[in-house]
């Protein structure tokens, strides 16, 4: 989906439910930050021949930056992150993919 097509049914969503304005600002957020700092995926290629170890690490690399512009991974040491990246290395949702190894 589009990020106008996105935008467009958050909104509809927002009005529809009587979302909070702090809510309905926080979601506009998360959204914007998304669209203007797309997740890099890595091509399928690198996920079949480089060692789980690597793929880890490059993982590390690619995410640590993203997750510290998040209020609640501010804080969060570079261990902390990566224990978050190796949990969520299998989740995928429609604008975020973090489906590495």
């Amino acid at each position: 989906m589009k990020y106008q097509e996105s935008l467009e049914v958050w909104e509809n969503f927002i009005h529809r439910e009587n979302v909070s304005k702090s809510l309905a600002d926080r979601i506009r957020s998360y959204l914007s930050e998304i669209h203007k700092n797309p997740v890099v995926d890595l091509p399928a290629f690198a996920r079949e021949q480089l060692p789980r170890t690597l793929l880890k690490d490059i993982t590390g690399h690619l995410y640590t930056s993203v997750l510290q512009k998040f209020g609640i991974f501010r804080h969060v040491d570079n261990g902390g992150l990566m224990v978050c990246i190796c949990v969520c290395a299998h989740t995928t949702s429609a604008n975020l993919s973090i489906k590495i190894w």
